[in-house]
């Protein structure tokens, strides 16, 4: 009999939401392998004991939580019919993929066990039912091990759906501080439960009440909407540090097209402005916010609170050593080089072959530098946009302008890997020729 194994949404915990055929799969097991907690549970206890009471003996366990042990787990295990429960629902938010991807690759051509997968009822599903409110049209986040930035959704005026109580309260103090202080709330804590509490409430009445990890937010919806791309210079906390403008803001964030989990840099971040429009853009992304100035770190760290901005990391240092050990970016915004151009766009382009880079430059000599480094690095400029701005401001009952100075917005891609291939082997050889020189 071929090894069977299957993964299965153990729902809120209290095994009375089990689907019929999870409680199936869990009495047939001979063997369960998932975290303690899980394990311990006494719905698990009770399936496992009834079934040993059928001339067979209860299904052996074995706590363990991380993916690839749990891999070997299954790969030593003989022909026998195993599952591994996760909590909540299996496709929300759950190891059940990482777990079927790690068994796959840990097996054998010849022995690649049959792998099924069963939902759950979710954490979120299950509050819904409790309030009678429809969650279809929320938009959803998680603080469990993650960070994510929910200022974007927020301003929208989104229903949002958030989980992971450890952060609930930084959430709450945030939302309070930003100007949210009288959106409604309702927090779920312990679903499912003898100890369920389900509290109503706005972020100041919350405040020290939903500090628990099995915890949920839905915070309603609003009317009231502000702009999460090309927000009022005047929103962020400034001091004497450059910043991008609002309509340049807006055409770099546009020409970045940040997807909603990707990674993305921003070179020579000033005050953070595109680093929380691209958080916005990339809720459930990173956004590393690379500068080497002290006061502009300490100010993208204010305005990461402010905006409720989590998924921003600040990296303080020059690029592209600052980037070095940061996982590959989708897109880059560099805001300030340092006259490093050359040095950053082959490092980014030996970190993803293809990346996307917008750049800006408020001189004809950056433009120029900017272009001849594109070309010089295998990169190929694929649009090229000169922005002039002009603000009309009332003065008594005129309305007179107020020209901001011309800047141009370039976006660059590799033009092909071969070309690439050829840029990064020159400036090999070259770093390997001085280096030669000097120990001559």
């Amino acid at each position: 009999m071929k090894k069977t194994v299957t993964i299965l949404g153990c729902g809120t915990g209290n095994g009375k939401d089990l689907t019929a055929e999870a409680y199936e799969a869990l009495a047939r097991a001979d063997l369960i392998i998932g975290a303690k907690r899980l394990l311990e549970a006494s719905f698990i206890t009770d399936i496992r004991m009834r079934s040993g009471g059928k001339n067979t003996a209860p299904a052996k366990c074995i706590p363990l939580h991380a993916a690839e042990e749990i891999a070997a787990a299954v790969r030593d295990a003989g022909d026998e019919s195993i599952v591994i429960p996760v909590s909540g629902d299996s496709g929300f938010y759950s190891g059940a993929a990482s777990y079927a991807a790690a068994i796959e690759k840990g097996s054998s051509e010849t022995a690649v066990p049959k792998i099924r997968i069963l939902p759950g009822i979710s954490s979120l599903s299950y509050l819904s039912a409790r309030t009678g409110i429809a969650w279809q049209d929320a938009e959803v986040y998680s603080l469990h091990g993650r960070r994510q930035s929910i200022g974007g959704a927020l301003r929208r005026g989104a229903k949002i759906l958030l989980l992971g109580g450890e952060g609930f309260e930084e959430v709450l103090r945030s939302m309070n501080d930003a100007g949210f202080s009288g959106r409604k709330i309702i927090a779920g804590m312990r679903l499912g439960s003898r100890e369920e509490k389900i509290l109503h409430g706005t972020p100041a009445s919350l405040k020290g009440k939903v500090s628990e990890a099995l915890s949920v937010l839905l915070i309603a919806g609003s009317e009231e909407r502000m702009r999460c791309s090309g927000i009022d210079d005047e929103e962020f906390i400034r001091a004497d540090v450059p910043m991008t403008k609002s309509e340049v803001r807006a055409v770099v964030l546009s020409r970045l097209a940040a997807g909603r989990g990707d990674v993305v840099y921003d070179i020579g971040a000033g005050t953070g402005s595109v680093s929380v429009e691209a958080s916005f853009a990339a809720p459930c992304g990173s956004v590393y916010a690379i500068e080497r100035n002290d006061t502009a770190c300490r100010l993208i760290e204010k305005n990461r609170e402010k905006f409720l901005a989590g998924n921003i990391e600040i990296v303080k240092g020059d690029a592209p050593d600052a980037f070095s050990d940061l996982p590959a970016p989708d897109c880059v915004f560099i805001g300030g080089s340092g006259g490093n151009l050359h040095e950053i766009f082959t490092s980014l382009a030996a970190k993803n072959p293809r990346v996307h880079v917008v750049l800006t430059a408020v001189t004809i000599e950056t433009l120029q530098s900017a272009t001849r480094a594109v070309e010089e690095c295998g990169f190929g400029c694929t649009e090229i946009t000169q922005i002039a701005a002009t603000r009309y401001n009332r003065r008594g009952i005129y309305h007179m302008p107020e020209s901001q100075s011309p800047v141009w917005v370039i976006a660059a891609r590799p033009e092909s890997e071969q070309k690439l291939n050829r840029v990064l082997r020159r400036r090999e050889l070259k770093t390997k020729l001085k280096e030669t020189v000097k120990n001559a």
